[in-house]
């Protein structure tokens, strides 16, 4: 069965975005470097499950005109993997290979592990990353700890209904001080 992979851009005090959903600053700190490894962690996914505010700021960056002209690769590679959007309002997707999907449950999360040949990963999406932790269906955690506080915003990891022990498998530090942590989860703690 494919595994389950959350990767997210966190700041210091564990927040995935500012007030309003600010992102900006994870664009001030990305560097060739930095994303020579997300490239690296992503070769193995073809799948990718989005909330709904991550899926219209995705959309949004990737079908930027300058960006497809550039073959900026990040938008190149959003453009072409599958995506499934986890969403109660949302109801036609704009994007290609895109399906909306009400609900997350062990069902449909299971369904989704067996079709496909590469991983899944969940990108931001706190709520969904958070109902994943609670089913125990992830399988890695790959944090991009940038090097500031924002003091506000909306965290990662809220509503955990129980505690999780997870194995260490690599720690980086980029030349711009974003720290890698990647980790293997176990479940059933």
């Amino acid at each position: 069965m494919r595994k389950i992979i959350v990767s997210s851009l966190l700041s210091v005090d564990g927040l995935i975005s500012g007030p309003g959903h600010e992102m900006t600053w994870t664009q001030e700190i990305m560097s060739d470097e930095l994303l020579q490894e997300l490239k690296r962690l992503f070769v193995n996914v073809d799948t990718i499950l989005l909330g709904r505010i991550t899926y219209r700021l995705m959309h949004s960056y990737c079908m930027d005109p300058l960006r497809i002209i550039e073959q900026d690769p990040i938008a190149h590679y959003f453009n072409r993997v599958s995506k499934f959007v986890f969403s109660r309002t949302l109801t036609q997707p704009e994007w290609n290979n895109t399906l909306v999907l009400r609900r997350i449950d062990r069902r449909t999360i299971h369904s989704l592990q067996r079709k496909g040949n590469g991983n899944i990963a969940v990108i931001g999406s706190a709520s969904i990353v958070r109902t994943l932790i609670n089913l125990d269906m992830v399988n890695e955690f790959h944090f991009f700890v940038h090097p500031l506080v924002l003091g506000k915003g909306k965290p990662l990891f809220q509503d955990i209904r129980y505690r999780h022990t997870l194995m260490p498998v690599r720690t980086t530090i980029y030349k711009n001080g974003v720290l890698q942590l990647s980790y293997q989860a176990f479940t059933g703690d």
